[in-house]
């Protein structure tokens, strides 16, 4: 690939320190509490995990009985899920622009904590939901659990971004970030610097943030229907200032 994709080229060592930092396995047993409540599974639901990451809900859902099918592009993260070698538990790497597995093989398909949008076309990023589709049976199920756009906005504004051509800039010296968000695109970049274990690393994010109208119409016109927006795990309401929206929807 000539132009690779920024999550093509992001240090794999990186990507799980920042796992280890925002997450637990409290905060994982949780989300698949969720997960469980708003899915209806039972023990012969197969579930999708996308990009699964180091598998932390996969592999948790697999503890609990469930077959659990997770990808992901970095292989490096995927082994720090199979050398865990529980049974349910499948792992593959793959990308979001086509999904290896065949049509309608199940019930449930899962997308944590921000994993749409990491395209740089909208052809692409609409490629996924595509996949969702396809994969799933009839009355299947999927989540997606996305940033809140209007609550990053808010944010930004809150801490002194500045307009600039129509994107707000935030350059930040005590966490060594500089975000940018284009409100024309919703277009969300970050180019942050990070210390762990003695080395310094640079990253960058890159990736288009969804509003309930577009994800609505995205997930319809893939013959997905929303069931349910949610501002978190918790179930409470969505709103403007939730830092999630959460989308339940049934493959129709």
């Amino acid at each position: 690939m000539a132009n690779k994709e920024w999550w093509q080229i992001s240090p794999t060592e990186l990507h799980l320190k920042l796992l280890e930092v925002h997450t637990d396995q409290e905060k994982t047993n949780q989300e698949v509490d969720f997960l469980e409540s708003v899915s209806k599974l039972n023990n012969n639901s197969r579930i999708l995990d996308i990009a699964c990451g180091n598998g932390r809900h996969s592999l948790e859902l697999a503890r609990r009985g469930h077959k659990v099918f997770g990808f992901d592009y970095m292989h490096g993260i995927l082994r720090t899920a199979s050398v865990q070698e529980l049974q349910n538990a499948y792992f593959t790497q793959a990308d979001m622009a086509q999904f290896p597995y065949k049509d309608a093989s199940f019930d449930l398909a899962i997308s944590m904590w921000q994993s749409v949008g990491y395209f740089s076309t909208e052809e692409a990023n609409e490629k996924v939901f595509s996949e969702v589709s396809r994969t799933l049976k009839p009355d299947g199920i999927c989540i997606f659990q996305i940033s809140n756009p209007l609550a990053v906005i808010s944010k930004l504004l809150e801490r002194g971004a500045i307009e600039k051509a129509g994107v707000l800039e935030l350059h930040d010296t005590t966490s060594q970030k500089s975000t940018y968000f284009d409100i024309d695109t919703f277009r969300y970049k970050s180019v942050a610097k990070y210390e762990f274990d003695g080395k310094s690393y640079v990253t960058l994010h890159d990736m288009r943030y969804y509003t309930v109208p577009e994800m609505t119409e995205l997930l319809k016109r893939n013959g997905l229907e929303v069931t349910g927006v949610l501002g978190s795990i918790l179930k409470d309401k969505f709103s403007i200032n939730t830092p999630f929206q959460i989308f339940v929807a049934r493959k129709y």
